[in-house]
């Protein structure tokens, strides 16, 4: 069952990439066949986190397996995924809850990642203004928090005044 598991997250990513491929990088006009492969990407997303939901509750007989499998070749999809086309919101919210369902399900896999996962994070936020990224540093927090307290007091920090000067930048909506 495990197996089966693997090669169905195995077969995700690989149609996943290929949807990929059919969408623009930024600054290049999206078309209609590259809105609907953004759509088709989403989706995708949200099953793997699926999953990994899954996988991480126990109804796997090994969950490891299946962990592994993810940081072999679904972690560096993911890190693909959000560095090329995070500018797309239905693409950076699904990459940000499969990023957080690791985070709850299997914080030990995310480790040797965390580092470069936040700073792309701390990237997008700063480009987006995406609440969702919020909500990824939320479980970071709840997952790492302990252990890198002076790191996320510093993540805080930037990131509030990041959002700060947004909104003090930003005209009132009447104007």
């Amino acid at each position: 069952r495990d197996d089966g598991l693997v090669s169905m997250m195995r077969t995700l990513v690989e149609n996943a990439n290929k949807a990929l491929l059919a969408i623009p990088t930024a600054g290049l006009e999206i078309t209609e066949h590259g809105m609907s492969a953004l759509e088709v990407l989403g989706h995708y997303l949200r099953v793997l986190r699926v999953i990994i939901k899954f996988a991480e509750s126990g109804a796997s007989s090994a969950p490891l397996l299946l962990s592994n499998s993810l940081g072999q070749f679904g972690w560096p999809f993911l890190e693909a995924i959000s560095q090329q086309i995070h500018q797309h919101e239905i693409i950076l919210n699904g990459v940000l809850g499969v990023q957080e369902q690791l985070l709850r399900s299997t914080p030990e896999l995310l480790a040797s990642q965390f580092g470069a996962t936040i700073q792309n994070c701390v990237t997008v936020f700063e480009k987006s203004k995406n609440a969702k990224i919020l909500s990824f540093f939320t479980s970071a927090v709840e997952a790492y928090g302990a252990q890198e307290s002076n790191s996320f007091q510093l993540l805080l920090t930037h990131i509030s005044n990041t959002f700060f000067q947004y909104i003090s930048s930003e005209k009132a909506a009447h104007d």
